[in-house]
């Protein structure tokens, strides 16, 4: 038996002992999913749908709409505070050091 093939056998055999059949392993998995959501994102699921309903269902800076993934809870990386949400592009480019006071300079600088 070759050391991939066992390996293989081994993981099977933990995650049956783990969790029994495939459904019961789903099931934890939707549940591990659902409970840390506000560790991972600082708010809760209610609060999510809040914010999203508030946005009008798009990003908070761009009109785009979640289709395949959620929305990214943009928060200050100083104070913790949440923000709004943003599709994964506009929460990949903005810096988390972009501030009130540059983001007006910005503006001023380009609108020139």
């Amino acid at each position: 038996m070759s050391d991939e093939f066992r390996k293989g056998l081994m993981a099977q055999e933990s995650f049956m002992h783990e969790f029994g059949t495939l459904d019961q392993a789903k099931s934890h998995a939707a549940a591990s999913r659902a409970a840390p959501y506000r560790s991972r994102t600082g708010i809760t699921q209610a609060e999510y749908d809040r914010l999203l309903a508030e946005q009008g269902g798009h990003c908070a800076l761009c009109p785009n709409t979640p289709k395949t993934r959620r929305l990214h809870v943009d928060h200050d990386h100083t104070t913790g505070r949440v923000r709004g949400l943003l599709c994964f592009r506009c929460n990949k480019f903005l810096p988390s050091w972009v501030t009130r006071e540059w983001a007006l300079r910005v503006a001023e600088y380009v609108s020139t």
